[in-house]
């Protein structure tokens, strides 16, 4: 499962600027863990605390980034439109590309 929470993180910023609730953000990012079992054999000498940690996706990581946007930027709509340029006119653009 490597990459779930930064592909999670992508995921959520889209959402975002595409003008989904932070509730629906957050209930998308926690479908991964509707569809993924923890493997049994991969770090089978870790606990089984360390394991979910790993294999499991948790909101306090989406939390977590998303008040550090806060902090450092203002709020994730201002990380989204100045750091990584989605303006208006490029998320219609987005949002029309997948939305039919």
């Amino acid at each position: 499962m490597a990459g779930k929470d930064r592909t999670g993180l992508a995921a959520a910023l889209l959402l975002t600027a595409l003008g989904a609730s932070r509730e629906t953000v957050f209930d998308d990012y926690l479908l991964s863990n509707r569809y993924w079992e923890m493997p049994t054999d991969v770090l089978r000498e870790e606990s089984d605390e360390v394991r979910k940690a790993v294999f499991t996706a948790d909101t306090h990581y989406l939390e977590a980034a998303f008040a550090a946007m806060s902090e450092y930027y203002g709020s994730a709509e201002s990380f989204i439109q100045n750091t990584l340029g989605l303006n208006p006119a490029r998320r219609e653009d987005v949002l029309a590309q997948l939305v039919e």
